[in-house]
């Protein structure tokens, strides 16, 4: 079974047969020895052409959508380049299949939110961490594609 990870090249999700990265493969490599599936030189924020698969994962991901720095509170939000994950998602995913988002709040509601018109259903919403002084809050949504 296929299985993606969008912009997981620094730490992998279990199962994962596919890494869409902007990091070059030997880097992946070399931060996941032990990973053996393909790495696929990738930005999720730009058109990708992916067979559709049973699972992505998106996780703490998004909130670099805009820049390297990683996303805090003020930093301007870039829709299109959401939305862009959000197609790359619907269209890399076959109708039953999963998706986890886990990021910032904010971020992680906007792209589920674009989600549910195209016929998600969230099965899964929780908070994984709450803001502190270092860190927004964090959650995690699971959707199905409608078939």
């Amino acid at each position: 079974m296929r299985r993606y990870d969008f912009g997981g090249g620094e730490s992998i999700e279990e199962g994962t047969t596919h890494v869409i990265d902007i990091l070059p493969k030997d880097e992946v490599l070399r931060l996941n020895p032990n990973y053996t599936g393909q790495v696929i030189y990738g930005d999720i924020t730009m058109p990708l052409a992916l067979p559709p698969t049973e699972h992505i994962n998106v996780s703490q991901v998004l909130r670099y959508h805009n820049s390297e720095s990683n996303f805090l509170q003020d930093d301007i939000i870039d829709f299109p380049k959401l939305r862009r994950v959000a197609h790359n998602i619907h269209y890399a995913l076959r109708p039953g299949g999963t998706v986890h988002i886990f990021d910032h709040c904010v971020l992680a509601s906007l792209v589920t939110g674009m989600l549910i018109p195209l016929g998600y259903t969230v099965t899964r919403a929780e908070l994984i961490n709450p803001a502190d002084a270092d860190c927004p809050e964090e959650w995690r949504f699971e959707l199905t594609k409608g078939q």
